[in-house]
């Protein structure tokens, strides 16, 4: 459904039917501005955000409608948390925060994470929204219900348990550093390999930037071709799906290199390395040095089997013989 206002900003909003929710997504260039006109004046609202966005946005956030309090904690995945979580369901216990209260995650990846975990745990399940305010959690991770905190691995506690709302407002990553949207890019990168070889060319031919004119219409193709592919994998329990491209050998990078490799260069490694025909691997190294994901591929070409095969008997790689079109391919080991 797309309603356009007369100042010619066009906002998306779409209804998600899973499982086992209904969502709310609302695409709108700049609404976290518009005076909060997206919630419902009827409820009390507690955030959790970090400190770095609470510099930006503390005095934004405090003018949200029945505001509780606003929770911020440190940045980073350390964040994801026993002890972090622990001291957040104590504030809310302290706060009398009941069911008919709702959590706001107004962050990134590790504050959606860690927000969306606590709300499903508290009271056995609150409402929540997410206000994701980087490139990733915009067109990743705030889709598709996935939450969890850190032990020994990551996400090793967790669960799938959807927002009510979710409001993406490409504004916010203007306060991102050029790192940090670089590794959205690698996510959009990912999507327009598997299904969208247009907007591959869009990325390639353009420099897509915070500000580039027509990265609202970019962000909502790459939520489209999340929910589809999300749907797709939550109604078949089915955790084999388009969306682990650059996933199969970014997770053994990630744990080689105990997670000190940026996001975006991590699955930018996988993918390149999950490739097959070197033509499309040529092309797909322009792409990634144009957006500076490219200066580790040489530092990671390893024996990716050798350290599939520690763990599996089997698994399922994304086979793309052409951009924007890609499939699921299933290998024996050899153990």
């Amino acid at each position: 459904m797309i309603y356009c206002f007369e100042r010619k900003i066009c906002m998306s909003e779409l209804n998600v039917k899973y499982p086992s929710a209904n969502v709310k997504i609302i695409i709108d260039n700049g609404i976290v501005n518009k005076e909060w006109s997206f919630l419902n004046r009827e409820f009390r609202y507690i955030v959790i955000t970090d400190t770095n966005l609470t510099k930006f946005y503390a005095k934004l956030l405090s003018t949200i409608p029945n505001l509780e309090t606003i929770l911020a904690i440190k940045p980073g995945e350390k964040a994801k948390s026993i002890s972090v979580y622990e001291k957040i369901i104590q504030s809310l216990v302290k706060l009398n925060i009941t069911k008919n209260d709702i959590i706001i995650a107004f962050g990134g990846g590790v504050i959606g994470d860690l927000t969306a975990f606590v709300a499903s745990t508290y009271l056995r399940g609150v409402k929540y929204i997410q206000i994701p305010t980087t490139l990733v959690s915009q067109i990743n991770s705030s889709i598709g219900g996935k939450c969890g905190i850190d032990i020994i691995n990551k996400n090793s506690i967790g669960a799938f348990y959807h927002p009510l709302t979710i409001i993406i407002d490409p504004q916010v990553l203007q306060t991102l550093p050029s790192s940090e949207f670089e590794n959205g890019i690698s996510d959009m990168i990912k999507y327009a390999m598997v299904k969208d070889e247009k907007m591959y060319q869009e990325i390639l031919n353009n420099e897509i930037t915070a500000n580039y004119e027509n990265l609202t219409e970019l962000i909502k193709r790459c939520v489209s071709i999340k929910i589809s592919l999300g749907l797709k994998a939550e109604l078949h329990h089915d955790d084999n799906n388009l969306l682990n491209y650059g996933l199969l050998y970014g997770n053994i990078i990630d744990r080689l290199s105990h997670t000190k490799l940026p996001y975006g260069k991590m699955i930018a490694t996988g993918m390149y390395y999950e490739l097959q025909d070197l033509d499309l691997k040529n092309n797909f190294k322009t792409i990634l040095a144009k957006y500076h994901l490219d200066s580790d591929l040489s530092k990671w070409n390893i024996d990716y089997l050798k350290y599939l095969s520690q763990e599996n008997s089997s698994y399922v790689c994304v086979n793309i013989d052409k951009i924007g079109k890609a499939k699921l391919i299933h290998h024996e080991l050899d153990i």
